[in-house]
């Protein structure tokens, strides 16, 4: 019903992949 596999599993190479991976890096 609900599936977003978009930034659902990958989250830090999907939108926030500015944010998460240059912030957890």
């Amino acid at each position: 019903a609900y599936q977003v596999p978009t930034y659902s599993i990958p989250p830090a190479q999907s939108f926030p992949a500015d944010t998460d991976t240059n912030n957890t890096t």
